[in-house]
C-alpha cells in the first residue's frame, strides 16, 4: 500500500470550506507543490465508509439491487455497506450495515483493506471486510434496526461467486464492489497455486 506519511505539499494559509453537508464538505486549499507550482486544489472531504463482502456457505455473494440517483443507474448490484457511523469503528459500521440492509449476521469478519475511491480529489476511504458464517438475525437482534430512509433496496440478491464476477461491468459497476470481488478471486487463485 502506498505511504500516507510523506506529505510533500505545503498548504498556504487557511483552507476554505466551500460546502458543508452532514456527509461531506468541499474544501479549497492553496497548495505549493514540491516542484514550485502553486495552485488551488478543491477536495471533497468525506467521512468514509465500510462494507461487507458477505459470502454464504454455498459460495454465494450477498448483493443489494439498488437504483442510484446521482449516476442515473437502475438495477446496480452492490455490497452491503454505508457511511461510517458516528462513534463506530469501520468494523462495527460494516456489521451494522450488513444487519440493517440484509437481516444477516456474520460469525467471522476479516479486514480486507481500505479502498480509496478517488484519491486525486477525494478523501473517501471505504473499509472492506470479508464476512462469512452468515445466518439470519433473530427478531431480538433486528429490534430497533431500520434501513436508512434515503436508501431504497429493490432486492437482496444471492448470486454465485462466478456469476458475480461475470456481472462486473454490467450490473456491478461501483469501484468498491468490483475491488472486493477481484480481491476474493486473487486470494483464491493464490491459494490454488500454493
Amino acid at each position: 500500500m502506498p505511504e500516507e506519511a510523506k506529505f510533500p505539499w505545503q498548504v498556504i494559509g487557511t483552507p476554505v470550506r466551500v460546502v458543508d453537508h452532514p456527509w461531506f464538505c468541499v474544501v479549497e486549499y492553496d497548495v505549493l507543490f514540491p516542484n514550485g507550482l502553486r495552485q488551488i486544489r478543491t477536495v471533497l472531504e468525506d467521512r468514509g465508509g465500510a462494507g461487507a463482502l458477505a459470502v454464504t456457505d454455498k459460495d454465494e455473494i450477498i448483493l443489494l439491487d439498488l437504483d442510484r440517483f446521482a449516476s442515473r443507474l437502475v438495477g446496480c448490484l452492490e455490497l452491503p455497506g454505508g457511511g461510517l457511523h458516528e462513534g463506530k469503528t469501520p468494523l462495527e459500521t460494516a456489521q451494522e450495515e450488513l444487519l440493517e440492509e440484509t437481516g444477516l449476521i456474520a460469525e467471522r469478519w476479516e479486514a480486507i483493506f481500505p479502498v480509496y475511491r478517488a484519491p486525486a480529489a477525494n478523501t473517501c476511504v471505504h473499509h472492506l471486510f470479508l464476512a462469512t458464517g452468515l445466518r439470519e438475525a433473530t427478531e431480538d437482534e433486528k429490534a430497533g434496526v431500520k434501513p436508512d430512509s434515503n436508501e431504497l433496496i429493490n432486492a437482496i440478491v444471492r448470486i454465485p461467486f462466478d456469476e458475480a464476477l461475470s456481472e462486473i461491468g454490467r450490473r456491478i459497476v461501483d469501484s468498491v464492489t468490483i475491488t472486493a470481488l477481484l480481491w476474493l478471486q486473487i486470494q483464491r487463485l493464490r491459494a490454488h497455486q500454493s
